[in-house]
């Protein structure tokens, strides 16, 4: 299989996904006031950790797939997986954005946060199957997911803390990636 058709699906579908996530940003169309926004913060707040955190997932898969040459059948059904999981960001990020302060849709945006990190290092471990891929980049993941995770125990107590928990998880990502060739 060619990487590179692999590749350029999911970069693809990434980019759908990032176009999805900034339509439900609502400006006033009557008024034109400064104050008018105000509602809109919430909303906006919530679009802004999850463009990060995509730009981070999608970073560390453009990575992954710079160290790959061969791809089997699972890593393409692990990569639609992720896809897939990403895909849901649209949905829980507008929920969590219309009620920022809500428990449950901040645990639904934090499981969707774990569920996209599972499945990058599911997509991870089927490539190093065939691969000779670099391991500091699963403990960076790793360690994304349990800073995402406690993310999400910590949204029993502050629901908006996920979003304390992604802007970490991505600075780490961005901190991480910038001192790479």
């Amino acid at each position: 299989m060619f990487k590179e058709r692999l590749v350029a699906f999911t970069d693809a579908v990434i980019a759908i996904i990032l176009t999805i996530l900034v339509l439900d940003i609502h400006l006033p169309e009557r008024s034109h006031q400064l104050i008018n926004l105000v509602p809109q913060i919430p909303v906006f707040i919530a679009y802004m950790a999850s463009f990060l955190i995509i730009a981070a997932f999608w970073v560390s898969h453009m990575q992954l797939f710079h160290e790959v040459q061969y791809i089997e059948m699972g890593s393409i059904w692990a990569n639609i997986l992720f896809l897939f999981f990403l895909s849901l960001f649209p949905a829980t990020t507008a929920w969590f954005g219309s009620d920022i302060q809500g428990m449950v849709p901040a645990l639904l945006y934090g499981i969707n946060i774990l569920l996209v990190n599972g499945a990058l290092l599911g997509l991870r471990s089927t490539l190093q199957r065939t691969n000779h891929i670099n391991r500091e980049m699963q403990r960076l993941e790793w360690l994304s997911l349990g800073i995402n995770g406690v993310g999400c125990l910590l949204i029993f107590l502050w629901p908006p803390v996920i979003l304390i928990s992604l802007v970490t998880d991505s600075v780490l990502w961005l901190i991480s990636t910038s001192r790479k060739k």
